[in-house]
C-alpha cells in the first residue's frame, strides 16, 4: 500500500492541478487571474446603492460601505466573531442575492460572494478543501447581537423559497435552513509569517493569545466563544466516524480518503461479516446543470451503484452490497478488495524498471509481469466494453493487483457510463479523467468513446514502463521519445508496439503482438543489448549547450515585470510564499540566467528584484524559502550592497530558531552567514553563525555515538541534507573549520552518523526515507541519499578520513539511476546529477562525470520546446515551472554545472569550492 506521504503527495498534486491549473494551461496560476464571467457582479451593482464599493479579492467580491456607520454604533467591522454563510449552488445563486444583500444593505452589514458561476463550482467542488467548501456568500456582522438578529432576519427572509445549497461543513447550520449557516471566525484577522513561508490567519483570544484561524472540516468553537444558539442533536458530519454503525448494519472501522463530495471508508457487513468499502456522496456538492436540472454527487453514485450491478458477476469488478441514505448523506456499498495499486505494485523495489534498467537481471524480472499485466487489463476492458460500459477514468490508481497471483480488478467507477445513459452523466463522465491518461481528443468531444479507454490502457502501460504520461500534453512529442529510448536501453520493440497499437484503438493488433511475443527470445534480446556506456555520446555536450541556451531565451520571453507576484512561471508555492525565493521564486532563474550569459544579469531582471520590498513580517530567515537564500543568490548576482541589507535584516528574523535544519532552519541561514564571512571577513556575520552553531549544539538530542533534531513543524525527526541531521552535520563541519571549535566538529560527526544509522539497505542497495516510520526510501537531493551522499564526500574532502570517501563511493553507486519520476532538482534527476557532478569535482574519478552525463541525457527527454523556447516540467510534469526546486532554473544550473564543473551554490562555501 501506499504510504501516507506518498498518499499526501498525490493529494497534494490533484489539489495543485484543481487551484492552480484552472486558469493557463500551460503554466500555474492563481484562481485570482481567472477572468469572471459578468452574471454575479451585474446583479450586485443593481442591488447595491450609492455608498457602497465591490471590488475582487481572490476568488470574492467583496461589497463594502465607502462610508457611514455599520449596524449600531460601530465605526468599522471588528477584527473577528461570528460570521454567516449563505450556500448555494450555482442555480440558486442570483435568487439568493435578491433575497441577502438588501438585507445587508439594510443594515449596513458588508459581505462577500463567490465571484462568478464558474468560481462558485469550485468551491463546490469534489477537490475542493472540505474546511474552506460550500461558501457562496459571507455575511460579517459587528458583533453578537447583530449576529443573533440578522440571521433570524435572513432566515425568514429565505424561509419558504426554492433555495438550497450543501452543507458547510465548517459550520453549523442555523436552525433548519437550507442556505444558512455560521462559524466564529476572523473578519480582518491577524496574519502571522510561518518559517515556511507561508502565512496564518489568527483569532486572539481575550487574553491576548493568538490562536491558529482553522477551517476545520466540522464545527468548532475557540473555548472562550460559546454558541449563541442551541447546538442541533446530529453528529456533526466530517467528524471522524471510525465505530459508527450505519444504516444499523455497517460498522465503520476507518478513513481510505477524503473528498469534498464524501469520504470513503472501510469497514464490515455486520450481516455477513465480509469486509467492505463504503463511498459517501454529500448533497450539492460537485453540482453541474443538464437537461434542465442540476446534478450532484448524490446522483454519481447512484449511478456508480448502477454501473457495478451492470458489470456484476465479472470477477474483477468488487460486488455491489447496497444503497441506502444515513441523515443527509447518501453512501454506496460494495465488496473490499485486497490487494495494492497498480501504481504501487510497479513502484515495488523488485519490479521497478525505468530508474534501474540498466542493472543486471531488472529487464528479466520485468517483461513477463508487464506481458501478464497487458493481457489481462485488455481481457478486462474488452468484458466491460461487451456490457455497453466505458470506464473513463482508468489509471494506475483506480486498479488494484495481488502481488502474488497478479490477479486485477477494476475499482472506482465513478465516471463510467453505459450505453444508454442519460446526456447529463454521459456529460458528467466525459469531463472527468485523470491528467496523462487522456485522450488527446477527448476535451473537444461531449462523451465518452471506447478509444477513450484504449488510450487510457495504453497509458496504463507505458507507466508500467517510465511513469511520465502526464507530461505529453505539455509536449506531444515526448509520447514517442520516452519509449524509443528505452527501447534504444534494451526494452524489447513489442512493449513500443502494444502501446502504439493501443494509443490508436487497434486492440486486435496488439493481442497479436502479446500472442507471437516469445518471452524467453525477447529477454534474451532485451539483456544483451543493455549497455553501460563508458563515454559521454557524441553530440550531449552539444545538445546541453543548445539546451541552455533555449533556457535563456525561454526566460528572456517568459517573465512579467508588471507583476509582483511572481516575475517567471512557478511552481504554485511562489503563491503561497513569496516572489523572490531560491525555492520557488525569482532568485533560481536570475542565476541560471547569469551563468548562462558570461556573468551579465539583465537590467530589467535586476531592476524587478530590487524593487521587492522585504522584511520580517513577509519572509522566513531560511535558506531556500526564505532572507538566507535571497542575500547569497544577491550576492552571486553581483547585487552585494542589496545581499548586505538583506543579512541584517535576516539577523532580525523572529523565527530565526523555529526549525534546526538546512532548507528551513537554523542551519540554512547559518551556512549563508558562514557564506558572507568567507567573502567579506565581517566578524557579524561569523558571530552570528556561532549563534546558529551553538543553539544547534544545545537543542540536539544525544543517543550513545550520534545526534539528531526534531523538526517543530510536524514534530517528526527527518533524515536527510534538506530537514535531517546530515545538512546540519555540513553546515557545523563548515562552523569547525571558520572557528577551530572542536565543538561543532564532533557534533558534525555526530549528526552524520545518525543519519549514516538510518540507511535501508535493500537490494536497489542503500537508500534513505524522508522521516522516522517512513517505509518509502528515496534517491533523491532534499530527502534521499543523494544528498547524503553530497555530505559524506564534502565530510571525506574537508576531514581526510578514507571512511566518508568509500562511503560515499558506495551511495554514488546506489544512487546513479536513469530516470526518476521527475527532472527537478531537489526531487528528481537533476539533483541526483549534482551528487555525481559532485563525487566528480572532490575525487577526480571520469567516471562520474560520465554518470552525470547519462543523467543528463534522460534530463533532457522532459524538455518541452516552443515559441516561448525551451522549459522543463515542474514536479507532477502538467505545467511549465522556472523555478530552481522542481523546474527549469534547477535544471539548468545542473546542466551549467556539467558543463563547467565548479563550487555547489547553497552548499559550498567561497572558499571552500569543489
Amino acid at each position: 500500500m501506499a504510504s501516507a506521504g506518498e498518499r499526501v503527495d498525490r493529494l497534494a498534486a490533484l489539489a495543485a492541478h484543481h487551484l492552480y491549473g484552472l486558469v493557463d494551461p500551460r503554466y500555474y496560476e492563481p484562481l485570482s487571474r481567472r477572468p469572471l464571467t459578468p452574471e454575479y457582479r451585474d446583479a450586485l451593482l443593481r442591488l447595491l446603492p450609492d455608498g457602497w464599493a465591490l471590488r475582487r479579492g481572490d476568488v470574492w467580491l467583496h461589497a463594502r460601505r465607502a462610508s457611514g456607520a455599520t449596524w449600531g454604533a460601530a465605526a468599522e467591522s471588528p477584527v473577528q466573531g461570528f460570521k454567516i454563510h449563505v450556500s448555494s449552488t450555482p442555480a440558486h445563486a442570483l435568487r439568493l442575492l435578491d433575497l441577502v444583500v438588501p438585507v445587508c444593505v439594510e443594515h449596513g452589514v458588508e459581505f462577500k460572494t463567490a465571484a462568478d458561476p464558474g468560481l462558485l463550482d469550485v468551491l463546490n467542488s469534489k477537490l475542493q478543501q472540505r474546511g474552506h467548501s460550500g461558501k457562496f456568500m459571507t455575511v460579517y456582522p459587528p458583533d453578537d447581537q447583530a449576529f443573533s438578529e440578522l440571521i433570524e432576519v435572513l432566515y425568514r427572509r429565505t424561509a419558504g423559497e426554492a433555495v438550497e445549497g450543501p452543507y458547510i461543513l465548517s459550520d453549523r447550520r442555523y436552525r433548519d435552513s437550507g442556505v444558512l449557516f455560521y462559524r466564529y471566525g476572523g473578519f480582518r484577522p491577524p496574519r502571522r509569517l510561518n518559517v515556511d513561508g507561508t502565512q496564518s490567519t489568527h483569532l486572539v483570544s481575550p487574553t491576548g493569545e493568538y490562536v491558529t484561524d482553522e477551517r476545520l472540516p466540522y464545527f468548532h468553537l475557540p473555548p472562550w466563544v460559546r454558541d449563541p444558539f442551541t447546538a442541533e442533536s446530529h453528529a456533526a458530519p466530517g467528524k471522524d466516524p471510525a465505530g459508527t454503525v450505519l444504516n444499523d448494519r455497517y460498522l465503520i472501522e476507518g478513513a481510505l480518503t477524503f473528498s469534498n463530495a464524501g469520504g470513503v471508508y472501510h469497514g464490515t457487513d455486520k450481516v455477513t461479516l465480509e469486509p467492505v468499502v463504503l463511498k459517501e456522496a454529500r448533497r450539492l456538492t460537485n453540482c453541474w446543470t443538464s437537461e434542465g436540472r442540476m446534478w450532484d454527487a448524490v446522483d454519481v453514485l447512484g449511478h456508480e451503484y448502477d454501473v457495478l450491478r451492470r458489470l456484476e458477476g465479472l470477477d474483477f469488478v468488487p460486488r455491489p452490497v447496497d444503497l441506502f441514505r444515513e441523515w443527509e448523506h447518501t453512501f454506496l456499498v460494495e465488496e473490499r478488495i485486497s490487494g495494492v495499486s497498480l501504481h504501487d505494485f510497479w513502484a515495488r523495489d523488485d519490479v521497478i524498471l525505468a530508474p534501474y534498467i540498466h542493472r543486471e537481471g531488472r529487464l528479466e524480472r520485468f517483461l513477463p509481469l508487464f506481458r501478464e499485466v497487458a493481457e489481462r487489463l485488455i481481457g478486462m476492458v474488452e468484458e466491460v466494453h461487451a456490457r455497453g460500459v466505458l470506464l473513463g477514468d482508468l489509471s494506475p490508481n483506480n486498479i488494484l493487483i495481488d502481488p502474488v497471483t497478479l490477479r486485477m480488478w477494476l475499482i472506482d467507477f465513478e465516471s463510467a457510463v453505459h450505453e444508454d445513459d442519460r446526456a447529463a452523466m454521459l456529460k458528467y463522465g466525459g469531463r472527468l479523467g485523470t491528467p496523462g491518461f487522456l485522450h488527446p481528443e477527448r476535451s473537444s468531444r461531449d462523451r465518452l468513446l471506447p478509444c477513450d479507454d484504449w488510450y487510457a490502457s495504453a497509458m496504463l502501460l507505458y507507466g508500467c514502463v517510465v511513469p511520465v504520461t502526464a507530461l505529453f500534453d505539455l509536449s506531444p512529442r515526448a509520447r514517442d521519445v520516452f519509449l524509443d529510448e528505452f527501447v534504444a536501453l534494451g526494452l524489447p520493440a513489442q512493449v513500443k508496439s502494444v502501446v502504439t497499437h493501443l494509443m490508436a484503438g487497434a486492440v486486435d493488433e496488439a493481442k497479436t503482438v502479446l500472442a507471437a511475443w516469445g518471452r524467453d527470445e525477447g529477454t534474451r534480446r532485451s539483456v544483451a543489448s543493455t549497455v553501460v556506456r563508458d563515454q559521454v555520446p557524441d553530440g550531449l555536450v552539444a545538445e546541453v549547450n543548445r539546451t541552455l541556451d533555449g533556457l535563456a531565451e525561454g526566460l528572456l520571453r517568459t517573465m512579467d515585470e508588471r507583476r509582483p507576484d511572481r516575475l517567471w512561471p512557478s511552481d504554485p508555492m511562489v503563491f503561497a510564499t513569496n516572489p523572490l525565493s531560491v525555492a520557488y521564486g525569482a532568485c533560481g532563474p536570475a542565476l541560471l540566467l547569469r551563468a548562462t550569459s558570461g556573468g551579465a544579469l539583465p537590467d530589467e531582471v535586476a531592476s524587478w528584484m530590487l524593487r521587492r520590498p522585504v522584511d520580517t513580517d513577509t519572509f522566513p530567515p531560511g535558506l531556500f524559502l526564505g532572507l538566507a537564500g535571497i542575500a547569497w543568490s544577491f550576492r552571486e548576482l553581483g547585487l552585494e550592497d542589496r545581499a548586505e541589507s538583506l543579512m541584517r535584516t535576516l539577523y532580525a528574523s523572529p523565527l530565526s530558531y523555529e526549525e534546526p535544519g538546512v532548507f528551513l532552519g537554523a542551519a540554512g541561514w547559518g551556512m549563508a552567514s558562514l557564506c558572507f564571512y568567507a567573502d567579506t571577513h565581517e566578524q557579524l556575520h561569523l558571530d552570528r553563525a556561532v549563534r546558529a552553531g551553538e543553539h544547534l549544539l544545545a537543542t540536539a538530542q544525544h543517543d550513545e555515538e550520534t545526534c539528531h533534531w526534531r523538526c517543530h513543524q510536524d514534530g517528526l525527526v527527518h533524515y536527510g541534507y534538506g530537514y535531517g541531521a546530515s545538512g546540519i552535520a555540513l553546515f557545523l563541519l563548515h562552523l569547525h573549520l571558520a572557528t577551530g571549535d572542536d565543538r561543532f566538529r564532533s557534533c558534525a560527526v555526530r549528526a552524520l552518523e545518525f543519519d549514516l544509522a538510518q540507511v535501508i539497505r535493500s537490494a536497489l542497495g542503500w537508500q534513505w526515507p524522508r522521516f522516522q516510520n517512513e517505509t518509502v526510501v528515496y534517491p533523491y537531493w532534499i530527502h534521499g541519499s543523494a544528498g547524503v551522499g553530497s555530505v559524506l564526500v564534502r565530510f571525506h574532502h574537508l576531514l581526510g578520513i578514507e571512511r566518508y570517501g568509500d562511503l560515499a563511493r558506495r551511495v554514488a553507486e546506489d544512487t546513479y539511476v536513469k530516470y526518476a519520476y521527475n527532472p527537478g532538482l531537489f526531487e528528481g534527476l537533476a539533483g541526483i546529477g549534482e551528487f555525481m557532478l559532485d563525487m566528480y569535482c572532490f575525487t577526480g574519478e571520469e567516471r562520474y562525470r560520465r554518470d552525470a552525463f547519462d543523467i543528463a541525457e534522460s534530463v533532457l527527454w522532459f524538455r518541452i520546446e516552443g515559441a516561448d523556447g525551451t522549459a522543463f516540467p515542474g514536479r507532477w510534469l502538467t505545467r511549465i515551472s522556472h523555478d530552481y526546486a522542481t523546474g527549469s532554473a534547477g535544471v539548468g544550473l545542473f546542466l551549467s554545472r556539467l558543463l563547467h564543473p565548479r563550487a555547489r551554490s547553497f552548499v559550498d562555501l567561497p572558499s571552500k569550492g569543489g
